[in-house]
């Protein structure tokens, strides 16, 4: 398995940090392919460093992105891709040693995986001053798309994806420029949703860079709520239409999902769901509020008005 990853890497303002997660790439060996770089119109000095990379190295490609957006990036950089494996970088991330060697492993002992996960570390930084790190822990799970419907996230460098999941992800859409917040679940709970396989190995393979609200651009916490709602909406009509889902799955599936909805509902009062469920199908524990009944008693007002405007439509 020498020389088959493809690492993508979409970039925007990030020189200060471009050359450790390049390095950290290069020193994943035989294994590595290509480093791809898309450039998204950074105006610092990132084409500087970049230019400088690639006359030490022609494992480097650069591109400049047509599109604005990070998402646009990767799915651009999946086109210019040419490795059997795909493996998503952020610039202010890096992999640390022996990712690709354990995790190509775990594909040679297991044909019939197509993405592999591992444990992160995640680095907090308040004004670009790092203050501490600690390791998230990604599994293990018996069922990977119920984990991911919990929002048990884990970075995209985690993952390690064969070509053919990647083309896939294309196929549904890719990583999807209209998403605000939870890219990366949307894009991994997709290729769950279409019967992509995943199996977890231990151990910490990747850093994550977590930044402070005075360094990074925030949505207000209603629009948060407001795109998350929508974006389950999605997963469940998604999933009440897949062949790919048993009917047991499929009532685990969407009882996460409701919810999910139904606290969302609960804080943000202009979201209302669309058709009424059962509250009998949802998982009360999961629910984070210990306004817990105010819940269900708005979902009740809601649901009220939903019949009786049935009612009055007929």
């Amino acid at each position: 398995m020498h020389e088959t990853v493809s690492v993508i890497i979409p970039n925007y303002n990030n020189g200060q940090w471009l050359s450790k997660a390049i390095q950290s790439c290069l020193d994943q060996g035989v294994y590595l392919k290509e480093i791809i770089v898309i450039d998204d119109q950074s105006d610092d000095d990132s084409l500087a460093v970049l230019n400088t990379w690639k006359q030490k190295t022609d494992k480097l490609k650069v591109f400049t992105s047509p599109e604005k957006g990070a998402n646009n990036a990767r799915n651009f950089g999946l086109e210019q891709a040419t490795g059997l494996f795909i493996q998503w970088l952020d610039a202010d991330d890096q992999l640390l040693p022996d990712k690709f060697a354990d995790q190509l492993s775990v594909f040679a002992a297991h044909p019939d995986i197509e993405i592999v996960y591992s444990d992160i570390v995640q680095n907090f930084y308040e004004n670009d001053q790092f203050k501490r790190s600690e390791t998230r822990r990604a599994g293990p799970d018996q069922d990977y798309l119920e984990t991911l419907l919990l929002d048990h996230w884990i970075a995209n460098n985690s993952y390690l994806l064969k070509r053919s999941a990647a083309d896939l992800g294309a196929k549904l859409n890719g990583w999807n420029p209209e998403t605000p917040v939870h890219q990366d679940t949307e894009y991994f709970i997709k290729l769950a949703i279409a019967g992509v396989t995943f199996r977890y190995l231990p151990g910490v393979y990747s850093t994550y860079s977590k930044w402070s609200a005075e360094t990074v651009s925030q949505l207000n916490f209603q629009n948060k709520v407001q795109a998350k709602f929508f974006l389950f909406e999605n997963f469940k009509a998604t999933i009440e239409q897949s062949e790919k889902v048993n009917l047991h799955n499929k009532k685990v599936y969407l009882s996460i999902i409701n919810t999910t909805l139904l606290q969302l509902s609960f804080y943000n009062r202009a979201l209302v769901i669309k058709k009424p469920f059962s509250l009998f199908s949802i998982r009360p524990r999961i629910i984070k509020t210990r306004f817990k009944y105010f819940v269900y008693f708005q979902y009740a007002v809601q649901t009220l008005r939903y019949w009786i405007n049935r009612v009055f439509a007929l």
